[in-house]
């Protein structure tokens, strides 16, 4: 049976340091670096596309994996290939980058008073298809902010 390091093409596992790190290691920018390469499928075209050079591309992946504990990509001459631990953090990053994003939001909203609750009140019957699509374009646009709705 396969563990969790081995590699989606079925080489060996290669060039993990024996310890592993705590999730309190992982660095956003170094997640941001790696999916780059993943949708690059390529270190220097990741560099470009994130403005850096390609050395602090591959320093970005190498600390992320030393921090994970895992090899996430295989280089080769041709670009790089996802290991089954990368094919796995490349489904789950961009959710967890979007989800940081939303907290800085709430909190920046939290921090300059943007936040509440607004209740709505409305004839259910001749607004409420209407309603329903004030209150999720609202709370999309304001994050702290929360719509109850009720009718009259």
């Amino acid at each position: 049976m396969k563990g969790n390091n081995d590699l989606a093409c079925g080489a060996p596992r290669i060039g993990v340091a024996a310890t592993v790190s705590t999730v309190d290691d992982l660095d956003l920018g170094q997640l941001r670096s790696f999916l780059a390469v993943t949708r690059e499928r390529s270190i220097t075209r990741a560099g470009v596309a994130l403005n850096l050079t390609q050395q602090a591309v591959s320093k970005h992946v190498r600390q992320l994996e030393r921090s994970l504990g895992v090899t996430l990509l295989v280089r080769t001459s041709r670009g790089v290939l996802l290991t089954a631990a990368g094919e796995q953090l490349a489904a789950d990053a961009p959710a967890l980058l979007h989800d940081v994003g939303r907290v800085a939001e709430r909190a920046r909203a939290a921090g300059g008073a943007e936040s509440g609750t607004l209740r709505l009140v409305c004839c259910p019957a001749t607004t409420a298809l209407f309603a329903v699509a004030v209150v999720e374009s609202l709370e999309a646009t304001v994050p702290g902010l929360q719509v109850t709705m009720t009718t009259a």
